[in-house]
């Protein structure tokens, strides 16, 4: 019965995926989930992927996405991954997508999406790449070109020699000055001819110009009046967001119950970076480590739903959120996994929202002591 609901499930999402018309809706740049409300960006890339290519095998692939203020895909890379036939195939079916121009404040805005294919080998033409060809002319990209600079008509033209006004009453008075002057060249002609007559030069390099010789200023010894300044101060707290619906431990209970009601069960732990503006609302995000491929896809959303205080907020702000916990959608199951146990993904040895992401520190076995045979040294119970 749970193998015919899975199969069920998986008919369906593929069904949602088949319906992507990417000329007719929008991706939400800051979720990344089209205008239908049903469909991710994510989902039509796998979708697309296994429809349309020969690529197959497993791969980790973090895709950086360049939107300008139309939103239009200006540009995509691959940051990670080791097949080329996905990372070529992925920015063919990334560049045709338009997003929500609304939604885009700045003149370029970067998206991140982690995609990890994993699709069966069929042993012909694996991996050979095909370019993707939606029929949608490509998104125009903004481009500055050069003008061709203007001829200097000084010295391509001979201009026609002028008398000066001086020249001019000259010749008034005289017309064997007046035919001195006609026959004189222009400053102009002179000037131009002797710059091509010139020699040039050509300048010395950097490295021709030997370094100069270090010379030793002798032995110095530090300024003694730095020991008395030293003061070891606090330095400036910075307030943490504080979650409108009881603070830390609302936040974790929000999102439990959000994946629960997006049909996520079971395991989860994610850690994000969300930027939140000065009023309390989550205006971007970066995914930063998932365990599970649909808690990749629902978090987004929920990520953005969330709400922080204004007061604890009083400026734009970066905060880190590890969510780890084990979403039971049957009130009946006890949870399977101890949580305590699952190192965090955040490390930190300060308290507040910024940290180091790494893994934590795996606690050393402690040395087992050997069982004493000595009946003599054990300890008994004594009865009161």
């Amino acid at each position: 019965m749970r193998t015919r609901i899975l199969l069920l499930i998986v008919a369906f999402f593929s069904t949602l995926y088949s319906q992507v018309d990417i000329t007719k809706v929008v991706a939400d740049p800051n979720t990344t989930i089209f205008s239908d409300g049903q469909n991710t960006v994510a989902g039509y890339i796998y979708e697309e992927l296994q429809k349309k290519t020969n690529c197959c095998g497993e791969d980790a692939i973090y895709v950086e996405i360049k939107i300008n203020k139309q939103g239009q895909t200006t540009g995509v890379r691959a940051i990670t991954g080791k097949n080329e036939c996905y990372k070529k195939s992925i920015a063919d079916i990334i560049m045709p997508i338009r997003w929500d121009a609304s939604k885009i404040n700045e003149d370029v805005k970067t998206v991140f999406i982690e995609v990890k294919p994993n699709l069966a080998c069929k042993g012909k033409n694996d991996n050979l790449y095909v370019k993707l060809d939606y029929g949608i002319p490509a998104q125009p990209v903004a481009e500055t070109k050069e003008e061709p600079k203007a001829e200097n008509k000084e010295e391509t033209k001979t201009e026609e020699a002028t008398p000066t006004t001086q020249e001019q009453t000259q010749a008034n008075a005289s017309t064997d000055t007046t035919a001195q002057v006609s026959t004189q060249p222009t400053a102009t002609a002179d000037a131009s001819k002797t710059t091509d007559t010139l020699p040039k030069i050509k300048p010395k390099l950097p490295s021709d110009i030997p370094p100069p010789k270090y010379v030793s200023d002798g032995d110095k010894s530090p300024d003694g009046s730095h020991i008395d300044t030293y003061a070891n101060l606090p330095g400036p707290k910075i307030p943490t967001p504080e979650f409108v619906e009881g603070g830390e431990a609302g936040e974790a209970k929000y999102i439990k119950r959000k994946l629960r009601e997006a049909g996520v069960c079971g395991f989860v732990h994610v850690l994000a970076e969300i930027t939140i503006d000065k009023n309390g609302k989550v205006i971007d995000h970066v995914i930063l480590k998932v365990n599970r491929q649909d808690v990749l896809e629902k978090i987004p959303a929920i990520l953005h739903s969330l709400k922080y205080r204004p007061s604890s907020v009083p400026f734009r702000t970066r905060s880190y959120v590890e969510f780890k916990a084990d979403v039971e959608c049957d009130s009946s199951t006890a949870p399977k996994v101890d949580v305590k146990k699952v190192p965090d993904y955040l490390y930190t040895d300060d308290e507040g929202p910024y940290g180091k992401v790494m893994e934590a520190e795996k606690p050393k076995p402690q040395p087992t002591e050997e069982p004493n045979n000595n009946p003599e040294d054990i300890a008994l119970p004594i009865d009161e």
